[in-house]
């Protein structure tokens, strides 16, 4: 039931955006479209990937919960900060300026 939730909400935020940026998006080729969709994608499966397998091994010789829980959210605010800067870099040049907003 979850993975079904996590579905619909992706669904739904795919057609916020798409909405929201509607006027953006159709002043861009094809081809820039499909480079923005594979920016995304790697940037997900990398992030994530950093995520799970950083964390693990950063806490892996700490036993106290707490210790391990504060090295897991900063391991998390990392990964996200260092993937949002690199796709915006990315988008910025596959765009020519479009996306994302300056």
């Amino acid at each position: 039931m979850r993975d079904f939730l996590m579905c619909i909400l992706f669904i739904g935020a795919m057609i916020y955006f798409i909405h929201k940026h509607k006027e953006k998006l159709s002043k861009l080729t094809i081809g820039q479209k499909a480079a923005m969709v594979l920016t995304y994608a790697a940037g997900i499966a990398v992030c994530t990937f950093g995520i799970m397998f950083g964390g693990r091994i950063l806490t892996e010789p700490f036993q106290n919960i707490i210790v391990i829980t504060f090295i897991r959210i900063l391991v998390v605010l990392f990964g996200l900060t260092v993937c949002l800067y690199g796709i915006n870099r990315l988008l910025l040049r596959i765009t020519k300026g479009v996306f994302p907003e300056a």
